[in-house]
């Protein structure tokens, strides 16, 4: 995840964590939208009330688009 962070970052001028900050930050307010599908992604994501990391629910957002892709 650090090299996509840092590859992001170097494409607007920004630092790694800046990046990582940002997407976590729509991440959060993401998850408090109240529309259905977004919904159901969510709640495939949370284990046991466990809120999910920015990698794991990029990397489950990376295997949807390849599912939609091939």
């Amino acid at each position: 995840m650090e090299r996509i962070y840092e590859t992001v970052a170097l494409q607007y001028g920004t630092t790694p964590q800046e990046v990582q900050k940002e997407i976590l930050k729509a991440l959060t307010i993401a998850m408090y939208s109240d529309d259905s599908t977004a919904c159901n992604h969510w709640d495939k994501l949370f284990i046991g009330n466990r809120r999910p990391t920015t990698e794991e629910v990029l990397t489950y957002l990376c295997k949807l688009v390849k599912e939609r892709l091939t």
